[in-house]
């Protein structure tokens, strides 16, 4: 009883390698991002906590200027 309305969630995140234009000039790798969540439920509200990149890599999300990638 006294852990009821806690939770905890995991997920796996993939991409394939992609173009980073209509012309094909270059590609982007895939990656994998773990992530998880723990949360708790009460009545009316919830509290959640999101982690994402588990493993801490490195990986572009996109080849677009100010989004060049994600730590």
């Amino acid at each position: 009883a006294a852990l009821d309305g806690f939770g905890v969630g995991f997920g796996v995140f993939g991409v394939g390698e992609r173009a980073i234009d209509l012309q094909n000039s270059a590609t982007l790798p895939g990656y994998v991002r773990f992530d998880a969540a723990l949360y708790y439920v009460r009545r009316e509200w919830q509290a959640q906590l999101n982690i994402e990149n588990l493993t801490d890599r490195f990986y572009y999300e996109s080849a677009i200027e100010g989004r060049t990638g994600a730590f």
